[in-house]
C-alpha cells in the first residue's frame, strides 16, 4: 500500500514538474506569434552602426529626436512601420547564447531595436538572413532563445541617424512654376512658351530642369554648422507669388555641394551631377 501510495506520489511530482516546465517555456515565447500586428507604437530607439537613433510620435508626426532633432523621412519610416506589424515569430532555431553570434543576435552584429507603446515596452536584435531569403534569425533578451522570424529585414533598421532624415529640399508642381532663375539666367513662362528675354527655350529642357528641382531631395547633410559663400543661385517663383531660392556653394572633394533652401538652417550636400545639370541648361 505505501508504495502503491509513494508511486502515485512521484506520478503527480512528476506531472507537476512537467507542467512548470511547459509552463515557463511559454513565457519565454512572444504572446503572439505576430506580437506588434495590432500595437500603436509611439518611440522606436534603434542601435545601428554604432549609433542610437531614437524617432517618437510627436501629436500626429514622427520626429527623429536623438542624436539631432529633425522631421523623418516617411518614405523609408512607414515602411519599417508596417514591417513591424507584419512580425511574426517562428520556431526556436537555438537556445544556446554560443550561437548568438552564428545567428548575429548579439550586441556585435545585431540590431537592438527597442519598440515602446502606451506604457510598455519590448527589445528585440535582429540578426543575419536564413538560408532560405525569406526569413530572419530575431532574439528578445535576456533569455537566450534565437527563433526564426519573416516580415521584418535587418535592412529596414540597418540605418544611421541620417538616413531617417527628410532628404526633402523641394517639393512643388512644376505647373505652377511662372519664373524660373538659373544664376544669371532668367526664364519666364508666357502661355505654353518658356522665354528666356526674346529666346524661346525648348520646353524639353526647361521640363528637365523642373523635374529635378519640383522633387529635389539631398544627397546627404552637412556637418559643418558655418554659412558657406554662394557660388550658384536657383530661384523659382511660383504663379501665387511665392518663391524657392537655392544657394549652392563650391564643389567639396567627396564631390558634393554644400547647399540651403533660404529660410531653412539646415545645410544639405548635393552631389555634383544635380548641380551641373542646374548650371548648364542643355
Amino acid at each position: 500500500m505505501k508504495f502503491k501510495s509513494a508511486k502515485i506520489l512521484l506520478s503527480v511530482l512528476g506531472i507537476l514538474v512537467i507542467i512548470a516546465v511547459i509552463y515557463t517555456l511559454i513565457q519565454r515565447i512572444p504572446k503572439s506569434n505576430k506580437p506588434f500586428a495590432t500595437t500603436e507604437f509611439k518611440r522606436i530607439e534603434i542601435k545601428s552602426k554604432d549609433t542610437l537613433s531614437i524617432i517618437e510620435k510627436v501629436g500626429e508626426t514622427w520626429k527623429i529626436t536623438e542624436p539631432m532633432e529633425y522631421p523623418v523621412d516617411t518614405s523609408i519610416f512607414y515602411p519599417l512601420l508596417k514591417r513591424l506589424k507584419d512580425l511574426e515569430i517562428g520556431e526556436v532555431v537555438s537556445k544556446r547564447e554560443a550561437k548568438h553570434a552564428d545567428f548575429e543576435v548579439d550586441t556585435i552584429k545585431g540590431i537592438e531595436v527597442k519598440v515602446h507603446w502606451d506604457s510598455r515596452s519590448k527589445s528585440f536584435i535582429i540578426g543575419k538572413m536564413a538560408g532560405d531569403f525569406l526569413h530572419w534569425y530575431i532574439r528578445f533578451p535576456p533569455t537566450p532563445e534565437t527563433y526564426i522570424s519573416k516580415g521584418l529585414s535587418k535592412f529596414l533598421v540597418d540605418k544611421r541617424p541620417d538616413d531617417w532624415r527628410d532628404h526633402t529640399m523641394f517639393s512643388f508642381n512644376p505647373q505652377d512654376v511662372k519664373e524660373l532663375h538659373l544664376g544669371d539666367k532668367k526664364l519666364v513662362r508666357t502661355d505654353t512658351l518658356w522665354m528666356s528675354g526674346k529666346e524661346v527655350i525648348e520646353d524639353k529642357k526647361v521640363k528637365q530642369i523642373l523635374n529635378i528641382l519640383s522633387n529635389l531631395r539631398c544627397d546627404g547633410f552637412s556637418e559643418e554648422t558655418k554659412e558657406f559663400e554662394t557660388e550658384f543661385e536657383v530661384k523659382i517663383v511660383l504663379v501665387e507669388g511665392e518663391e524657392k531660392i537655392l544657394y549652392i556653394g563650391e564643389k567639396t572633394d567627396d564631390n558634393n555641394h554644400p547647399a540651403r533652401v533660404k529660410g531653412i538652417p539646415t545645410i544639405y550636400l548635393l552631389n555634383s551631377w544635380k548641380t551641373d545639370r542646374l548650371k548648364n541648361l542643355p
